[in-house]
């Protein structure tokens, strides 16, 4: 028997309640969001993606989210792009940049930068630091 790789990873109690604020996933590869939906929705998170930046601004101006997370597979112009139009619409709100490259770690107080590559489980762990950030409305820290 296989285990489950994020079997035993639960945020916020495991249960999604609809009427928690979500995340948000930006990227082009719609197989890879809806992976990301699925980890992250296993974790017990209202999640929303989507593959266009008109999407973002839309759903950014209308739904509740609190954590906004972009794919690697954005290019570095989408990526500075959506994260202006996030500043400019939730300028509190904390943003995961999630890279092809070595992590970088945190480009300000509403981000984070994490590889792509690393796994579920961080993923996982940079959203409930970012989650717990967004809380607390404190800076974010490494650790």
């Amino acid at each position: 028997m296989q285990n489950d790789p994020v079997q035993d990873l639960q945020i916020a109690g495991g249960e999604q309640d609809e009427s928690a604020a979500a995340i948000l996933v930006y990227g082009r590869d719609d197989r890879l969001l809806e992976t990301r939906r699925w980890v992250l929705e296993r974790a017990g998170l209202k999640v929303r993606t989507t593959t266009e930046l008109s999407d973002v601004e839309q759903i950014l101006a209308t739904e509740p989210i609190v954590l906004f997370a972009l794919c690697h597979t954005l290019s570095p112009e989408e990526s500075d792009a959506s994260l202006l139009k996030a500043h400019a619409l939730r300028p509190q709100m904390k943003n995961l940049v999630l890279t092809a490259n070595t992590p970088l770690g945190s480009l300000g107080s509403r981000e984070e930068v994490v590889s792509a590559f690393e796994g579920p489980r961080t993923l996982l762990a940079a959203v409930e630091r970012l989650l717990a950030a967004a809380t607390l409305d404190l800076p974010v820290s490494q650790g």
